[in-house]
């Protein structure tokens, strides 16, 4: 029985099945599931100004994983700049943009045309995958004042599992733990995302 392991576990489950059925989830493991956030990389509202905070910490993230070398050894500052304002705070997209950079590296230091053939493979996969539907939920999205969708919307949910949408619980500060979300800074560079929010 998962309950009855005498260790601390960490248990993913699919975010349509933490939304759904949450209160039996808390009835079997003693507490409602964790929905992990994406890091604030930056400010809420549609300026996307930078927050440093954020930023920083998934250097610290990527200073680990580069140790003992040193991170500006590792990844030209032009190129991490990129991937940590492209990823939008997730971590596993940043850690693909590394792996990716990596790939097409062909110097111990990853670059700026590195990291934007990284960036670019994942714009690839996004923007054929998005239904037409879609594009005028998401530039809905980037133009509300209070970026809120309804997460339990079947579409939402499929946007969130597929990281299109992103979901932060740090908003405006004073304890505000309620969620907001973002689009994707990648979907942000596409030209038919672009188009949609023209109209």
């Amino acid at each position: 029985d998962l309950v009855k392991l005498e260790a601390h576990a960490i248990w993913t489950v699919p975010l349509t099945l933490a939304r759904s059925a949450a209160g039996e989830l808390a009835s079997v493991f003693g507490r409602d599931p964790y929905v992990l956030p994406v890091v604030k990389t930056e400010k809420r509202g549609g300026e996307h100004e930078i927050y440093s905070p954020g930023r920083e910490y998934l250097k610290d993230l990527l200073k680990k994983r580069v140790a003992p070398q040193k991170l500006e050894a590792a990844i030209a500052t032009e190129a991490l700049d990129w991937m940590l304002q492209q990823c939008g705070g997730d971590v596993r997209g940043l850690m693909k943009y590394v792996q990716s950079a990596c790939e097409h590296a062909e110097k111990a230091r990853i670059t700026y045309e590195d990291a934007n053939k990284a960036v670019n493979e994942t714009a690839a996969s996004f923007a054929p995958s998005i239904r037409s539907s879609y594009w005028e939920r998401l530039a809905a999205l980037e133009l509300s004042n209070d970026q809120k969708v309804d997460n339990n919307e079947p579409e939402v949910q499929d946007m969130l599992r597929q990281t299109w949408i992103l979901e932060y619980a740090n908003g405006f500060g004073d304890g505000d733990v309620t969620p907001w979300y973002a689009v994707h800074p990648v979907i942000r560079n596409l030209r038919q995302f672009k188009q949609t929010l023209d109209r």
